[in-house]
């Protein structure tokens, strides 16, 4: 699953992009990629690692409204890829958790 979030800062266009897919190991891996849409390169990356989807799907349902608090619009790429093939019922109950709860 991959998600992009957007905002505007002092005239500055920021993006949030969050990838979640399972490793070789069976563990799911959240990368976190973040900076300023006129730069070439991300500012930063952050990769973590958790122990099943559970777990990292909480972890994403946070990190969205957290985000979204601070003024951040989401906007959902799908891709027809082998994680979003897999993500594709999780990514439906995210957006279910997260719409009951901002609500």
């Amino acid at each position: 699953m991959k998600m992009t979030m957007t905002r505007a800062v002092n005239a500055r266009e920021r993006y949030y992009t969050v990838e979640l897919f399972p490793n070789l190991f069976g563990e799911w891996l959240l990368v976190r990629t973040y900076g300023s849409l006129k730069k070439l390169k991300p500012t930063g990356v952050i990769r973590q690692i958790y122990e099943s989807a559970d777990e990292a799907m909480e972890y994403l349902i946070t990190f969205i409204q957290a985000k979204k608090k601070k003024g951040y619009s989401q906007s959902t790429q799908i891709n027809k890829s082998y994680t979003e093939i897999i993500f594709f019922s999780l990514q439906h109950i995210v957006c279910k958790k997260l719409h009951k709860n901002i609500n």
